[in-house]
Formats: C-alpha cells, sequence, structure tokens
C-alpha cells in the first residue's frame, strides 16, 4: 500500500513537471564570464549565457534544442536523461548532444571541437606553408599521450606512463600551439599538473608535479596568455 502511494506521489509529480514544461517559455540570462563554459540551458529556470557570447546565434540556438528536449520530457526525466548519457557515452557522444548540433547544423570541425567553435560562432583554420607547424613527441618515435574522453569537458590528453614532476611532456615547434593535435585538446584547471614554457616558435609543456599513468593533462589558460591568444587566433 505504500509503495503503491509512493508511485502514485512519484507519478503526479512527473506529469506536474511535464505540464509546466509545456508553457514554460526559456528565459535568456547573460551572465558574467564563467571560466570553461559558454552556456547551460538549466530547466525549468531558463538558459544561462556568457556575456561575451551576447552575438552568436549558434551558441544561443544549440541552447535552444536543448530547452525543446526539456519541453519533451519535463525536467525530472531530462535530467535523468542527460545524466545517463553524460556517464554512458562521454559529453562528445551523448544523443542529445548530438541532435543539437545536428539540429544546428553544425560542420563536422564543431561537432569535434563544440568549445571552440562556438567561442566565436564559425571555426575557420588558415593554413600557410611558411609557419612551421610540426608536433614533436618528447619520448622518440611514440607519443606519450593519447587523446580521449575527459571528465573536465570534452576531449582531453591523458598520459600513457608515469611521469615525474619537472619532466618534459611534449615539444610544438611552430606558430600556433593551439592548432596542433595535443595543444587543442588540453584543458583548463585552476590546479593544474602543468605548465606551458615559450621560447620563440618552441612550446615546451612540463609538468609541475608527479603524474600517473592515465591521468589527463591539465593547463592553466589564466598562467598561459599566449595560449588563449593563440586560440582567438585560430577560431575567429
Amino acid at each position: 500500500m505504500v509503495n503503491k502511494k509512493i508511485l502514485l506521489i512519484a507519478g503526479g509529480v512527473i506529469l506536474a513537471d511535464y505540464l509546466f514544461a509545456q508553457i514554460n517559455r526559456p528565459k535568456i540570462v547573460y551572465v558574467d564570464n564563467r571560466k570553461n563554459i559558454n552556456a547551460s540551458t538549466i530547466p525549468p529556470f531558463g538558459i544561462y549565457i556568457n556575456k561575451e557570447q551576447v552575438d552568436n546565434e549558434l551558441l544561443l540556438k544549440h541552447e535552444l534544442v536543448h530547452w525543446e528536449q526539456y519541453k519533451r520530457t519535463g525536467a525530472i526525466l531530462f535530467y535523468i536523461r542527460y545524466l545517463a548519457e553524460k556517464m554512458i557515452y562521454g559529453y562528445d557522444k551523448m544523443p542529445l548532444e548530438i541532435e543539437a548540433r545536428k539540429k544546428c547544423n553544425e560542420s563536422d570541425f564543431c561537432i569535434d571541437n563544440y568549445t571552440e567553435c562556438v567561442r566565436s560562432g564559425k571555426a575557420l583554420t588558415v593554413s600557410n606553408p611558411n609557419f612551421r607547424k610540426e608536433n614533436q613527441s618528447y619520448i622518440e618515435g611514440n607519443k606519450n599521450w593519447t587523446i580521449s574522453n575527459s571528465n573536465i569537458h570534452g576531449k582531453g590528453v591523458f598520459l600513457n606512463c608515469d611521469v615525474p614532476d619537472k619532466s618534459i611532456i611534449d615539444i610544438a615547434v611552430g606558430k600556433f600551439f593551439i592548432v596542433t593535435e595535443f595543444g587543442s585538446k588540453i584543458n583548463h584547471s585552476n590546479s593544474p599538473n602543468c605548465e606551458l614554457k615559450e621560447l620563440n616558435d618552441i612550446f615546451i609543456v612540463v609538468s609541475c608535479k608527479s603524474i600517473r599513468k592515465g591521468e589527463e593533462i591539465t593547463l592553466n589558460y589564466d598562467k598561459n596568455p599566449n595560449f588563449l591568444q593563440y586560440s582567438e587566433a585560430h577560431y575567429k
């Protein structure tokens, strides 16, 4: 009898949540810059977008698709599905995210590099043969890192071996560190395990603590302002 009452109450709450979603219009709120997050859809409250992205129509369109996803089920079931998909598939391969990208007609490049693309609403890579653009691995003939799904955001760079403190992990030679496979996928952290050393066109990623095999490599973007400048130059 108790279980039946619980089921009835739960069903009533879910039904009320769904009915409210049908009449709930999205409130668009522009907020001060939040590191690593351009926008968030938070049903039933609204869509929160960084003020820096006020003119980014693609980003708003993407978040409005998430709002429509919320209206299909209500907030409770939407959150359950979103969290379950993120745990199972990882952010990049979540069906809800893929649906939003397809409905926004985002390119394959944007699908693979979502955060970088929506930062300016488009992504154009300019090639110049006069620039050196090689990425040289520290371990000769064998990369000591791999790219995989990240718990921080999207894709990340992970170590294939243990690395002691103050070790060179990788060296990039060229004008734009962000263009390299390695540099384009390093995520930000306020407590990074690596730092970026610069010498003209040479970029050296050095560990600032001991890092175990399988751990994700992170940098503090704020302490490497040139990293962001190259990012903006690449994705404008």
